[in-house]
């Protein structure tokens, strides 16, 4: 009778299969640091009104939380490189999930903010002004929650102990 052969303890996959998954979750913060960063240049707020035409602001426009969003999607993305291409401490692959809670409270708050600055337009002025939010802030939302699932999983093969 043969046996399977047999795995380190806590080993939940086969080697192909967990570098396949760690890969995966490497990525997955590589593309959500990008995602962060670049929502960061994009619109977060569009007004259109009929004299004015259409107005858009990104997140860095001064300054502020989209300056925030850039330097965390920048670290972000170094984290992904660097867990997709060399080994790297298991803390900095769990950093991810900090730094996206951190973009997604910064996506949260701002939607709150340019909803409730929305909210306070005059109903008269409703028939002629159309704001929204711009889809910056949603690509910092959706970049924040990549990174977060990124930062889950760590590669054990792959973490430098020292």
């Amino acid at each position: 009778m043969q046996y399977p052969p047999h795995q380190a303890p806590g080993a939940q996959f086969p080697p192909q299969q967990a570098q396949k998954k760690n890969l995966t979750f490497g990525l997955l913060t590589l593309l959500g640091g990008g995602l962060v960063a670049v929502g960061s240049f994009l619109p977060w707020v569009t007004i259109t009104a009929p004299i004015l035409g259409t107005i858009s602001r990104n997140g860095i426009d001064g300054g502020g939380d989209g300056v925030v969003s850039l330097v965390v999607g920048a670290i972000l993305f170094a984290i992904g490189l660097a867990r997709v291409t060399a080994s790297v401490p298991g803390w900095l692959q769990r950093v991810p999930i900090a730094l996206g809670a951190l973009a997604g409270l910064v996506a949260v708050v701002d939607f709150g903010s340019v909803n409730d600055k929305l909210a306070q337009l005059p109903s008269s002025s409703s028939a002629f002004v159309a704001a929204s939010v711009g889809p910056g802030l949603y690509m910092v939302a959706i970049g924040a929650v990549f990174s977060v699932i990124g930062g889950l999983v760590t590669d054990p093969a792959k973490t430098n102990r020292s």
